[in-house]
């Protein structure tokens, strides 16, 4: 039942997850650092959830799914990473670290599957444009807003289903393949975990580290290194 629980909870915030990421409000808990440390205390590890959130979100900076930009679903991969991690550990499927990197993997390719999802779900959407020009040209405004719903609970079903077949192939699949690494791997795999936050960092220098960026990262550094003095 433990599964069963964990998989209900996180297939119906990966919905409002899919949905914040582009399809509406965008109040930003989508964002893996968010997302991953909520899922966290709803599954009871917050820490885990927080540290998966890190590592996930430095790799994803520079991906804004904005317009007709052909991204990642890198919110709701994070997510299933996040969810399968904490449930795998809790289930003592193997040592944290190795758990750990096995999750962050399994996430990545989650995301990147996700995005062929995403880019299949904006031609589906056409329907939906079709018939609110139709309603607009007949100042239907009612219709127009219940085609809007219509969009933004099609965003809704991609998130919760995609989560619901990647979480459940992760517990009984990629679970299984981690039980199996050997156990003195835990080390070699603790390099690994540093790996994905050191591949993060590099994305977020190279976003940052141009001639109109340059100056906030330096504002940066003084503040902090003013921040650490004071305190």
């Amino acid at each position: 039942m433990e599964f069963v629980s964990d998989l209900v909870i996180i297939c119906i915030f990966g919905g409002f997850v899919a949905i914040d990421t582009a399809a509406g409000w965008q109040f930003m808990f989508s964002q893996p650092l968010v997302a991953c440390t909520l899922i966290g205390f709803m599954l009871g590890s917050p820490e885990i959830g927080l540290l998966m959130g890190i590592l996930f979100q430095l790799p994803w900076l520079a991906e804004i799914p904005a317009g007709g930009t052909h991204t990642s679903e890198g919110n709701v991969g994070s997510l299933v990473g996040a969810g399968l991690a904490i449930h795998l550990l809790q289930k003592q499927v193997n040592t944290e670290n190795i758990i750990l990197v096995i999750a962050l993997l399994w996430g990545v390719l989650v995301g990147w599957l996700g995005g062929k999802f995403v880019n299949s779900m904006r031609k589906r959407n056409v329907f939906f444009v079709y018939r609110a020009d139709r309603a607009a040209d007949d100042l239907d405004l009612t219709r127009i807003s219940l085609l809007n719903i219509g969009g933004v609970g099609h965003a809704f079903l991609i998130g919760f289903f995609l989560i619901a077949i990647s979480f459940s192939v992760g517990v009984l699949v990629v679970g299984k393949m981690a039980a199996f690494v050997p156990s003195y791997f835990d080390e070699p795999f603790a390099y690994s975990k540093i790996g994905m936050l050191a591949l993060g960092v590099g994305t977020m220098l190279s976003m940052f580290l141009r001639k109109r960026n340059i100056a906030y990262f330096f504002i940066g550094i003084v503040l902090s290194l003013l921040i650490l003095l004071i305190l």
